[in-house]
């Protein structure tokens, strides 16, 4: 069933959360679609601080949506480089089911409406929507559209709403006569009314007048989408058979995946597999896996983050917690409680493809896989920073050993110290020389508050993409690097990139070559009390650290009451004295 209203206007509601991946999230997604960001007409919210420029403002037709001069891509680049916060975007859009397909596979988009009304204040929507009614209903009120059912939900983002007062909102909408029944549970077209309370809108909050707030409120029918709600639920963590200390979140493994346009039928690579929470998100997405790690107690389960009895533990919590996996769970017990737990155990009770797993050095990339010059599609990796676990490389420190041909195929080499520097560095070089050209590398890494793009580390053949933060503590965070392989590799690009290498060891280099120790002074425990160390904090943290200094001052002021209560002599003296000088 189509609407008659010429344009197609959509409004994209975002999750609340990861604020800085989720508009890179969507606009691979876009891509992946097969849709160009720059070319998607979208609009303006009703926020004066929206744009520098007032005039750039164009009011919302639904009849003519070409009107506005901005595009997805021009609307959020501007709102990610002002670091403006927007829960809501409008856009025109010409495929709905590939915006269904863009929903259920997001993360971070909430949900998506087909757009009847937007103004900047409820009473204005009334009237827009009033006045457009006709041509809004039409399609509705067709005979064979007369048996469906429907609902009008009220929503606020920033304040929540007592059931009388979205009562009072929805007769505002009566005008609005759908012929079919009223189903609260599971209609088939869901109204929703969008009331925007957000802490970053100029607009304050109406309680006085709950009948007609003065916010944007938005009105459109929700696309029937359900996100990635179940998968994350399937995949959390909290009931995962086998993992690590430094297992990555499952939700930031599965919009890592996004942001590089994982699909089904690409290879991927990575180096620093651990636990394997990437590749799972990957397997999930039908992404072919290909693993590696240095330390083979990870990759044989023996290095469980948990009590040495959990698996059949974890197997039983998940029986009464995810009715899909009981299956897998009594397969795996049946099997016996001696069955040895590791990193495929997670596939197997996810029904999941085994990735191919190697133990090898990243460190010597091209003694491991060779020839392998254009063969991986994508790479995402969670290499290790230092700060919960560090890296190892291959080799001895006091010396260069040498194993003979008859002992190397149960050997197995001692390990030394592998340094952050070199670690990213040698990330870049091995990706330049195994992915595909055009292929994407996405990867972590630990910074400061006064971060800029300098401070990443480079290679001749990638250029960088993405950088999106996520806030770890007042003093430092993470973010996600994007990167593409624009050059091919050649001895000629491998040499620019050894001498930047070198640079960066020496200690010459003064973008990536510096981040260490900005990190370093970030983390000292003397950290907080030097001024040269950026610090962010949150509005609950501040909120804290004020109460606490409250706290010591009363506490002081206490002290000092009692004890001119316990000596007042000494205190008349003390008094005294001051009033002498």
């Amino acid at each position: 069933m189509s609407e008659s209203v010429v344009g197609q206007l959509y409004v994209l509601q975002f999750l609340d959360d990861w604020v800085d991946f989720r508009y890179a999230e969507f606009l691979a997604l876009l891509k992946l679609e097969g849709f160009q960001p720059e070319l998607l007409t979208a609009y303006v919210i009703h926020d004066p601080n929206g744009l520098a420029d007032p005039s750039a403002y164009v009011p919302i037709d639904l009849r003519n949506p070409s009107a506005s001069p901005h595009t997805v891509a021009s609307i959020l680049s501007y709102l990610r480089h002002n670091k403006i916060v927007q829960h809501f975007l409008i856009f025109s859009f010409s495929d709905e089911a590939a915006l269904v397909r863009i929903a259920n596979r997001a993360v971070l988009v909430k949900n998506i409406y087909r757009l009847w009304g937007h103004e900047a204040s409820f009473p204005a929507l009334v009237d827009a929507v009033r006045h457009n009614s006709a041509e809004l209903m039409e399609s509705y009120l067709q005979p064979e559209n007369s048996h469906l059912s429907w609902s009008v939900e009220v929503v606020g983002f920033g304040r929540s709403f007592t059931m009388p007062e979205k009562q009072v909102l929805r007769t505002h909408f009566s005008f609005l006569q759908f012929p079919g029944p009223v189903s609260l549970r599971s209609p088939d077209i869901e109204m929703c009314l969008l009331c925007d309370y957000s802490a970053g809108s100029s607009y304050t909050k109406s309680k006085e007048d709950n009948a007609a707030p003065s916010v944007p409120c938005y009105l459109g029918r929700r696309l029937p989408t359900v996100g990635m709600r179940d998968v994350l639920k399937k995949y959390s963590l909290k009931t995962r058979p086998y993992l690590g200390p430094t297992s990555l979140d499952d939700a930031l493994t599965f919009i890592l995946a996004n942001m590089v346009g994982c699909k089904s039928g690409m290879v991927s690579y990575e180096p620093f597999v651990g636990t394997g929470s990437i590749v799972v998100a990957l397997a999930h997405l039908g992404v072919f896996c290909v693993g590696s790690d240095i330390d083979p107690r990870v990759l044989r389960g023996e290095m469980y983050a948990g009590q040495e009895d959990t698996v059949i533990q974890a197997k039983k919590k998940r029986q009464q917690q995810y009715k899909e996996l009981k299956q897998n769970v009594h397969a795996l017990i049946k099997e016996g409680s001696n069955m040895p737990v590791d990193i495929c155990t997670n596939f197997r009770t996810y029904d999941l493809p085994t990735p191919d797993l190697v133990r090898m050095d990243a460190h010597l990339f091209g003694r491991h896989f060779r020839p392998m010059d254009n063969f991986f599609d994508v790479i995402v990796t969670d290499p290790p920073y230092g700060i919960r676990a560090g890296a190892r490389k291959s080799g001895r420190r006091d010396c260069d050993y040498q194993i003979p041909a008859d002992r190397r195929h149960d050997h197995i080499p001692s390990t030394q110290t592998y340094p952050v520097e070199e670690v990213m560095l040698d990330l870049l070089d091995n990706a330049a020389r195994s992915l595909v050209l055009g292929g994407p590398l996405v990867y972590l890494i630990p910074t400061t508050y006064d971060f800029t793009e300098q401070d990443l580390p480079r290679h001749p053949c990638l250029a960088l993409e993405e950088v999106c933060h996520q806030e770890l503590s007042s003093r430092h965070g993470r973010r996600a690097v994007v990167m593409r392989k624009t050059k091919a590799w050649s001895e000629e690009n491998h040499q620019k990139y050894v001498e930047y290498k070198q640079r960066v060891l020496s200690g010459e280099d003064e973008g990536f070559g510096r981040l260490t120790a900005k990190l370093e002074a970030a983390l000292a425990t003397t950290a907080f009390q030097d001024d040269s160390v950026v610090k962010q904090f949150s509005n609950c943290s501040q909120r804290r650290r004020n109460a606490k200094e409250r706290r010591m001052e009363a506490a002081k002021a206490c002290r000092s009451e009692s004890t001119t209560a316990s000596n007042p002599s000494a205190a008349a003296a003390a008094a005294a004295g001051g009033e002498g000088a």
